[in-house]
């Protein structure tokens, strides 16, 4: 099951490409390609091939084990912070403002939070010790609780970000029923539950991991065509 959604969601990814290419020159399409690309690049540094891949490369060069994850988990962080971006656009008519309440909101946590994580994740055993999947290494279960606190904070982070985006998503569901909203309002949701999961297996005795990775492809296949499915009906509708 999961080599099937593995290979649909590496498929809805190419599609998504594919169908947003057109989307590039237009200003107002910014977001929604953002977020296919940083699904797509979380989704490459987080998996096992990309700790093959790209993890002994940047060990060689950094002498840090699974800072490719930690990249996958910024690029997540990205995604998510630019789903608030696109749904504040769809309250917030003016520039300014919505420049403003993005900065506000979302960009001074982020501006801090980032730097925390890494700090914890250089801190931890998870930059000292190799795993083909990140969640694996385990926590430190010591006297300082590094990786515990990085799994722990990642998650109340995106789940900040997301949850402001689930509840103004719900409003614009049912003030404008849209299949698109209804795909970004799943896929928020699955995407809480897939690092909740991830923490899960990451900090606690239950294994989880491939349930987690489950629900990981449903993620991606959701970042990527959502936006591939935007920009088609918009696409129809000038036409």
């Amino acid at each position: 099951m999961q080599q099937v959604l593995g290979g649909l969601s590496l498929f809805v990814m190419v599609l998504a490409l594919w169908m947003r290419r057109s989307s590039l020159r237009h200003r107002w399409e910014g977001g929604p390609t953002l977020i296919v690309l940083s699904a797509i690049g979380a989704t490459m540094f987080m998996s096992r091939a990309g700790s093959v891949a790209i993890g002994r490369p940047l060990h060689a060069l950094t002498g840090m084990w699974n800072l490719e994850d930690f990249i996958g988990h910024v690029l997540a962080l990205i995604c998510a912070a630019t789903l608030a971006y696109v749904v504040m656009a769809r309250f917030n008519a003016d520039d300014e403002t919505l420049g403003e309440e993005f900065h506000a909101l979302v960009g001074i946590p982020l501006t801090f939070l980032i730097p925390l994580l890494f700090a914890l994740f250089l801190q931890s055993k998870g930059s000292r010790e190799y795993a083909t999947n990140f969640y694996d290494v385990g926590g430190d279960f010591g006297e300082y609780l590094y990786l515990e606190g990085y799994w722990m904070l990642l998650t109340v982070a995106l789940a900040y970000i997301l949850g402001w985006s689930i509840r103004h998503l719900w409003v614009l569901r049912r003030d404008e029923p849209s299949p698109v909203v209804t795909l970004y309002l799943a896929t928020a949701t699955l995407t809480l539950a897939f690092f909740t999961a991830l923490t899960v297996h990451a900090v606690t005795s239950l294994r989880v991991g491939n349930f987690a990775w489950h629900l990981g492809y449903l993620c991606v296949i959701g970042w990527t065509g959502t936006p591939a499915v935007a920009w088609r009906r918009r696409v129809a509708s000038l036409q």
